[in-house]
């Protein structure tokens, strides 16, 4: 994986719902406060009917920072609503020649996903600038997203309960529910076989989530994998019985403190996952 050291440069992007500039400022001042230089897309505080810009704005300037080799890593403004519109028009061959980390979650979930699926680059869910990262991490926070953004994996550990015997190792997919059953069907939905793939979303009402996770079953793309790791889902106070028995049903299921609330810890998407001693860790090997 890409390791960001002091001075290197992030790109700032924005591909969903437009950015407050006071949030965005704050969330500069922070990656400034670590070293690192930074860069934002020329569309960045455009608002074009809710939107970071034109679709076009919105992609040009993806793709022209992801052309700069002197860019190390781009890190998504926010998420929102958008991205699914420019997946098509992103120059997905510039994103294998120019390699950097991408950091981002909620509906950047296809662009992460689909950036580990090209199989050379990084992708890390994780806060995003004029989000959390403008709000304050917590300590946790902090350890978990700059253990995976230096390179420094033996610190990166993550909680996780489970009813079941869960000592294994599979690559990691997944991020936003909504997000990754809006992607089903198309070449931006992961390859989830012998994969552990992770869900969390916000404000789906329980029936939702039933609903979507049925279209998983259906697909037979929850019936692959090794394993489904369940995070929080923000506006529901805890899920129904009913829906923690269907989550069983289909295997091995853990569940991690992560999700669009707070604290999270951020993932590695794409890497090799170790399960077990009630932590998740980096198989660091395969990195």
């Amino acid at each position: 994986m890409l390791r960001l050291t002091k001075k290197s440069v992030i790109g700032i992007v924005a591909l969903s719902s437009a950015v407050e500039y006071s949030k965005l400022e704050k969330g500069v001042v922070y990656l400034e406060k670590h070293s690192l230089r930074v860069e934002i897309a020329d569309n960045v505080l455009k608002n074009w009917h809710g939107f970071a810009g034109t679709p076009e704005e919105r992609v040009e300037n993806f793709n022209r920072m992801v052309q700069r080799d002197d860019i190390d890593a781009i890190f998504f403004a926010r998420g929102g609503f958008g991205v699914l519109e420019i997946l098509e028009r992103i120059d997905w061959k510039e994103v294998v020649r120019h390699p950097k980390l991408f950091v981002g979650y909620s509906d950047v979930t296809p662009i992460l996903n689909f950036v580990a699926e090209l199989g050379v680059i990084p992708a890390i869910h994780a806060p995003m600038v004029a989000t959390e990262l403008a709000d304050g991490l917590t300590e946790m926070e902090e350890e978990s997203l700059w253990s995976l953004l230096t390179g420094d994996y033996e610190q990166w550990r993550v909680p996780y309960s489970s009813s079941k015997e869960t000592a294994f190792e599979a690559t990691l997919k997944g991020g936003c529910l909504t997000m990754l059953k809006a992607t089903l069907g198309s070449r931006f939905f992961p390859c989830v076989d012998n994969t552990i793939l992770f869900i969390e979303d916000i404000y789906e009402n329980s029936y939702q989530i039933d609903r979507i996770l049925t279209q998983l079953l259906n697909s037979g793309n929850l019936k692959v994998v090794r394993a489904l790791a369940v995070g929080r889902f923000e506006g529901i106070e805890y899920l129904p019985r009913w829906l923690e028995e269907k989550l069983e049903e289909i295997g091995n299921v853990i569940f991690l403190p992560i999700g669009h609330n707070r604290p999270a810890y951020s993932l590695p998407i794409g890497c090799r996952i170790v399960v077990g001693d009630s932590f998740l860790g980096i198989n660091r090997k395969e990195v």
